[in-house]
């Protein structure tokens, strides 16, 4: 399973479908915001806790703020549990539940050699160069995904609001 995040533009992540999960984290959190990195384990208590349970489109966008705006967002919480979570209201762009695309291009991936297994792919090349840079000294590797099926590929991030990832 994958997420693919990339560059191309698209409209960013609308925050209307944020208000449940808003309303959760005040009544849970005293109205104190948590961080970015502290984001994923909230939604994953909210989910846990049935927040959004009869609101998909909720989820979805929660997924993203979590996923996209955490700094090591395999690191707040295992590949299995991003999995399940994102399981439950299918393929998501952006934020939103969309149908699966039809097609998934070649991915890539550089990380340390050590987090081969990570979740965060991208389309574009140079992209993946950029990580790959960064990861020198870590023993870095430059992965390359061909021949996937939709159903292979979880979301997908891109244009304006994501990291470009």
């Amino acid at each position: 399973m994958s997420i693919n995040i990339d560059s191309p533009t698209a409209p960013p992540i609308t925050p209307s479908h944020l208000e449940v999960f808003d309303s959760y984290v005040r009544e849970h959190y005293e109205g104190i915001l948590p961080g970015r990195n502290d984001m994923p384990v909230v939604v994953f208590d909210a989910f846990h806790e049935g927040v959004f349970e009869d609101d998909p489109d909720a989820l979805a966008a929660a997924l993203a703020e979590a996923y996209m705006y955490a700094e090591f967002p395999s690191r707040a919480l295992d590949m299995s549990e991003w999995v399940r979570m994102f399981d439950e209201p299918g393929f998501v762009e952006n934020g939103m539940r969309r149908d699966r695309p039809t097609a998934v291009p070649t991915l890539y991936r550089a990380c340390a050699a050590a987090h081969q297994d990570g979740m965060s792919w991208t389309d574009d090349l140079d992209m993946a160069k950029f990580f790959f840079r960064r990861a020198e000294g870590l023993d870095p590797r430059l992965l390359q995904l061909e021949d996937l099926t939709p159903a292979d590929v979880l979301a997908r991030f891109h244009g304006e609001g994501s990291r470009r990832e």
